[in-house]
């Protein structure tokens, strides 16, 4: 047999208190533990005693109609049962009388109820609130009148639990008007936590990991439920604001993306409006614009990780103090001829003013690349690096895999008087020399990107400066649809810094004397498919200085 036990009241909390029209959000219920399993009759071993409170303040929702403490304290009868986890939420009291474990009226005047409920029993805590007074009889025989109702979530109290709090948040009977999404209006119950305790942050993927999937999920979870500091509540509609998400860091560029939070309001999921970015440093970030029932601020919080490298970057030459590919794919490239230094490039500082990352070319030097393409083996490519030239008088090749049997990238070339992109199909009857309308030969850093899609409905080819297109002006279908590199060698190799005609590894590299790079070349990419516009324009933000 069940007997009541009333357990000291604990202190009032202040709770948050929302009304409109359709939807009222009209209580905050803190839920604690207060005895443990020794403190009951031998009889109740098997239950705790829970002391359920209740308390109301004032507060006003956006909307015009607001509710005052006193229109609250009118609603003379608060009904609290605890009862199965299965049971689903009506305006209906009397449904759940043939199923609940405990059952008692709240004073509306002392807003505390005592409850004894099971252990290890999955279960709810609802609650009803009458606007007339009634006695347990008159309930129990049935009476009209439910101005709202609510539930917790579901939860179930160990037997060694030291401590609980269980939030209900009770709603309208009226139907919503959708601007919550449909969204389950009951709060959080949580385990483990008092009034006194800091909510904490984890973020998911954690700070400094690295090879994030590109379409990983994205999550920041709190220890308990959380609301807005200004007491709003928290919904699909308004998370957005509370996260930032840039590549790089704090300064970067925004990422856009729509996030949503579960009905628990623990967890937001964070979902990019398109797949992140390759190779990508992201910045994720929620300011101290949360708190938890108990009105603790959650601590500004960020992190970084870095998603994959991008499968189809075939090459990368980063320049770090040497030529080494770093795509994985182990291309590596040769200073000069490896024996003559006077061929060799120098070591210099890069966009960001680091030694030793860059290389400056003067006209007699280059980088031979152990990377080679063949007859009609390029169907889509970007090529990018970043470069900084003021001689505006000479050709200025970035890298070169022959022109006239597959491609080039130049500041400047024989064909173009600005940047030329440079191209021969499998015909070897049509080279298209696609040129920049203007010149950035200027002394600055700039990210030159050279396109190709033999697949492209509209333009086939590309020229992209510091992350805009800048070529084609008009339509330009150059290859019809055909792939990239003629029969007329078996291989083409390339080069950094160099014009050539190269059929092996640092083969017959003086062929074009005059088509050299004076200036500073670095972070050179060679991919093997045609990066999206926005994929280009992130890879040149996050690599600016």
């Amino acid at each position: 047999m069940r007997s009541f036990i009333l357990i000291k009241m604990l202190h009032i909390l202040k709770i948050l208190f929302i009304h409109n029209f359709f939807w009222l959000i009209f209580g905050f219920i803190p839920f604690y533990l207060i005895s443990s399993c020794s403190d009951l009759e031998t009889e109740m071993q098997d239950t705790r005693s829970v002391v359920l409170k209740m308390n109301f303040n004032q507060r006003s929702s956006s909307r015009n109609s607001q509710v005052t403490a006193a229109e609250v304290s009118s609603h003379k009868t608060h009904l609290i049962l605890a009862l199965p986890s299965w049971e689903q939420l009506s305006s209906n009291y009397m449904n759940f009388y043939k199923s609940f474990f405990a059952v008692e009226l709240m004073n509306p005047s002392e807003n505390k109820v005592s409850l004894e409920i099971p252990l290890n029993t999955q279960m709810k805590i609802f609650a009803f609130i009458f606007s007339d007074e009634y006695t347990s009889d008159q309930l129990i025989s049935g009476v009209s009148g439910v101005s709202y109702f609510g539930e917790s979530q579901p939860f179930a109290i160990e037997s060694n639990m030291n401590n609980l709090r269980l939030g209900i948040t009770l709603q309208s009977s009226a139907t919503s008007d959708g601007d919550d999404e449909g969204e389950d209006s009951t709060m959080n119950m949580d385990q483990g936590w008092n009034e006194n305790t800091e909510p904490t942050v984890t973020f998911m993927p954690s700070n400094g990991t690295n090879d994030i999937a590109v379409n990983e999920n994205i999550t920041i979870k709190f220890s308990e439920a959380m609301r807005s500091i200004d007491n709003t509540i928290l919904t699909n509609s308004n998370i957005d604001s509370h996260i930032t998400l840039k590549l790089n860091n704090a300064r970067g560029s925004n990422i856009s993306f729509d996030a949503t939070i579960n009905t628990e309001k623990t967890t937001i999921t964070i979902n990019p409006n398109s797949d992140l970015f390759y190779s990508q440093t992201i910045y994720i970030a929620i300011g101290a614009t949360l708190e938890n029932y108990f009105d603790k601020i959650i601590t500004e919080s960020n992190v970084s990780f870095s998603t994959v490298i991008d499968p189809s970057l075939e090459a990368y030459y980063p320049f770090n103090g040497n030529a080494n590919d770093e795509s994985g794919n182990s291309y590596h490239g040769q200073l000069g001829d490896n024996v003559t230094t006077s061929k060799f490039p120098t070591k210099t500082t890069d966009r960001y003013g680091y030694e030793d990352k860059a290389f400056s070319f003067d006209g007699d030097d280059y980088i031979a690349l152990d990377k080679y393409v063949t007859y009609n083996s390029i169907s889509e490519i970007t090529v990018c690096a970043w470069v900084l030239s003021t001689n505006t008088s000479n050709n200025k090749f970035i890298i070169s895999f022959d022109r006239s049997e597959s491609f080039r990238l130049a500041l400047n070339d024989d064909m173009n008087t600005n940047v030329g992109w440079d191209t021969t199909d499998i015909t070897r009857t049509t080279t298209d020399d696609l040129g920049s309308p203007n010149s950035y030969e200027d002394g600055n850093w700039h990210h030159i990107c050279g396109w190709y899609k033999s697949s492209s409905t509209s333009d086939d080819k590309k020229i992209f400066v510091n992350g805009t297109k800048v070529a084609p002006l008009s339509s330009n279908n150059a290859h019809s649809g055909r792939n990239l590199g003629t029969n007329y060698r078996t291989r083409n190799y390339g080069f950094i810094g160099w014009g050539s005609e190269a059929s092996s590894f640092d083969g017959n590299g003086n062929v074009h004397g005059s088509h050299y790079m004076i200036g500073k070349i670095d972070d050179v990419r060679i991919y093997g498919r045609a990066l999206s516009d926005n994929e280009i324009s992130a890879l040149y933000l996050s690599e600016k200085p």
